[in-house]
């Protein structure tokens, strides 16, 4: 008797999640483009882009409402019939649909749909720097660049491409491309866009210790910011300008700067990035006056926050900076704990930059716990990875450090 075979049609990838088995597949491909005419394939296209097109619309702004109005500016009007209740489904729905959506973007730029590509590029830069999913994010915000239309699209999505850069620690590459937008952005007459330029621009000077430049900098694109109402620019261009007076041990002008950000960031609406990163700044500030009290209430006010959002960022953050304050108190084991949590959080990011200054800190605790060899391990690797990004304020902390154990 003959052995039957069953093939299943579809295949499921976690929970609701399709797709179609390799060899139905390519039948169903092979047979659309024997039988389908091509204004039929068009057609069908079109109808796929306009649905995700809407319903990222939709998500991003759940997921991010204070960022509302540029999503407005990247998209054709429309409603999608997708629906979220509130920012954690938005998440869900764009973490699920994620790889389809940058597949449909690069398939869109190579067949002559150039506003979809940059439309997803541009939508999908707050989610996905907020969420630090790196992965797919360099070869989108590249494509959009590749078929961009107009000087203003431009600039906009080498400004993504450029942050994507910073948060993997790519100094050099992202100078370059906050440099580019910027000069997009001027040729654009697009004076937000010329702002969040010169603000990024600002970043590179932060990172290469040209403080005093980089104050100009924030300042010059707060005005910008300020004269277009613009509250989520504002708010970024004070924590800008304020990091750079720590540096320069001005603490009491960072407050400042750091007070007026929070006060802006909570005019955008309740529970938002902004808010939680602000928090964060002015517990920073808090710190380096050595008030230590009110330092450890921000910082736990910033990862409740950060948790109730999903914003892995400045989770992070805050464990790493409530680790600092435990060791300064004496608990080491609880330092110890805190840093190894931030730690982890930082490498599953990708997040260079952060993981330098994570292991410089988690790297004192282990030599306050006696643990020397460990302590030089964490300010060797350190100091090798501040090296290859030019990090100099980190370097010169993992120097210092290791001085000190060896």
């Amino acid at each position: 008797m003959a052995r039957l075979v069953q093939l299943n049609l579809l295949e499921e990838h976690g929970s609701g999640r399709y797709e179609l088995h390799d060899l139905i597949r390519l039948l169903a491909s092979d047979q659309a483009r024997d039988e389908d005419p091509a204004s039929v394939r068009r057609s069908a296209i079109d109808g796929l882009f306009d649905y995700y097109r809407k319903a990222v619309a939709t998500a991003a702004t759940a997921y991010a409402p204070q960022d509302q109005a540029r999503i407005e500016m990247t998209q054709q009007p429309g409603l999608s019939e997708v629906r979220f209740a509130d920012r954690e489904e938005a998440r869900n729905w764009l973490e699920a649909e994620r790889s389809n959506l940058i597949a449909t973007a690069l398939y869109a730029a190579d067949h002559d749909r150039p506003e979809y590509a940059t439309g997803i590029s541009a939508m999908l830069m707050y989610y996905l720097g907020t969420a630090s999913l790196f992965s797919g994010a360099e070869v989108l915000h590249l494509t959009a660049i590749r078929c961009a239309q107009s000087d203003q699209v431009r600039g906009r999505s080498y400004n993504s491409l450029g942050a994507l850069y910073w948060r993997l620690g790519r100094y050099a590459d992202g100078r370059a491309a906050y440099q580019q937008a910027l000069d997009y952005a001027r040729l654009a007459g697009n004076r937000v866009g010329e702002a969040s330029g010169l603000s990024n621009v600002a970043l590179g000077h932060y990172r290469l210790g040209d403080y005093e430049q980089a104050i100009t900098c924030q300042r010059e694109a707060f005005a910008l910011f300020e004269s277009e109402g613009n509250l989520s620019g504002m708010t970024t261009t004070l924590a800008g300008e304020g990091w750079p007076q720590l540096r320069l041990g001005r603490p009491e002008i960072a407050l400042e700067l750091f007070e007026q950000g929070l006060a802006i960031s909570r005019k955008l609406g309740p529970d938002t990035f902004e808010e939680a990163f602000a928090l964060n700044n002015v517990a920073a500030a808090h710190e380096a006056l050595g008030r230590l009290d009110e330092a450890r209430q921000g910082f736990e006010q910033a990862l409740e926050l950060s948790r109730r959002i999903a914003f892995v960022n400045c989770e992070s953050d805050c464990l790493n900076c409530l680790g600092r304050l435990h060791l300064a108190a004496g608990r080491v084991d609880e330092a110890l704990e805190l840093h190894e949590q931030a730690l982890d959080l930082a490498v599953r990011q990708g997040s260079r930059p952060f993981t330098i200054e994570v292991r410089n800190d988690y790297g004192r605790a282990l030599t306050a716990a006696g643990r020397v060899a460990e302590a030089v391990e964490q300010h060797r690797t350190a100091l090798e990875d501040a090296e290859r990004i030019e990090d100099r304020h980190e370097l010169q902390r993992a120097r210092q450090a290791l001085a000190g154990l060896t």
